[in-house]
């Protein structure tokens, strides 16, 4: 694999563009997940519209690496699935592959609606302040002040019936089962679209993922929680000038 000059990055839940400002020398194009207001969100929808923000940056055969955080990371895999032979890579941090069982699918659907009623009754500061508070997030809480008010500012911009939306039509419990994301991402490392996987040692879920991917899935451990793009940035950059080839 030769070096890769496109770089497509996807934010996670409750994000925006400026998830990816620390990186944004690294980052070609920003693609946000928008549900249309006027119908709900869904996995087949929103690959359709990533779809063609990588056809925009495709030249002859010089495919885009496809870079998705938490949220965007799911999305990165399920457009995997319909379209790997658009990507040149695929990089995924801190996110799941897909619920292993039905159980967990179930368990998932329960959460995910939880929180979308949730987030429909409260105000969007009454969501960012509970959002923030959650365990996965704890290590942000030593960020610079800087860095925890950009976070907050960039959660208080986003439209509460879209978030509902997309965790409805676009939460875990959308997603193709594990095993089949793992089947054919082993399929596409094969076919020289290679697979990475970025995580931070201290974000145990993730952690404890990385250890059970298949080995055709490169795996990058960073000293750091969930979002190590903003935690641990230099190390970060270092990983994916590595994959880029640059």
């Amino acid at each position: 694999m030769g070096k890769l000059t496109k770089l497509i990055a996807i934010p996670g839940f409750m994000q925006d563009e400026a998830a990816w400002d620390n990186l944004s020398d690294f980052v070609d194009e920003i693609f946000v997940a928008r549900p249309a207001t006027e119908q709900a969100a869904s996995f087949d929808a929103l690959c359709q519209e990533l779809h063609k923000r990588v056809a925009s940056n495709t030249d002859n055969q010089d495919r885009p690496a496809l870079l998705g955080y938490s949220f965007g990371g799911r999305l990165a895999l399920e457009y995997a699935l319909r379209h790997a032979d658009a990507l040149g890579a695929l990089i995924i941090e801190s996110a799941s592959f897909g619920p292993a069982t039905e159980e967990e699918r179930a368990a998932a659907a329960e959460r995910n609606e939880a929180w979308a009623r949730r987030i429909e009754s409260e105000s969007i500061e009454e969501v960012v302040q509970w959002w923030e508070a959650l365990l996965i997030f704890a290590d942000q809480q030593s960020l610079p002040t800087e860095a925890q008010e950009a976070q907050r500012a960039m959660r208080l911009r986003q439209d509460p019936q879209m978030l509902a939306s997309l965790l409805r039509g676009a939460g875990v419990q959308q997603m193709q089962p594990q095993a089949t994301h793992f089947e054919h991402l082993v399929a596409c490392a094969q076919n020289c679209t290679p697979v990475h996987f970025i995580f931070g040692s201290d974000d145990a879920k993730y952690a404890a993922l990385a250890a059970q991917l298949p080995k055709q899935i490169q795996c990058h451990e960073i000293k750091g929680g969930h979002n190590v793009h903003l935690g641990a940035p230099s190390e970060y950059r270092r990983i994916l000038a590595g994959i880029m080839g640059a």
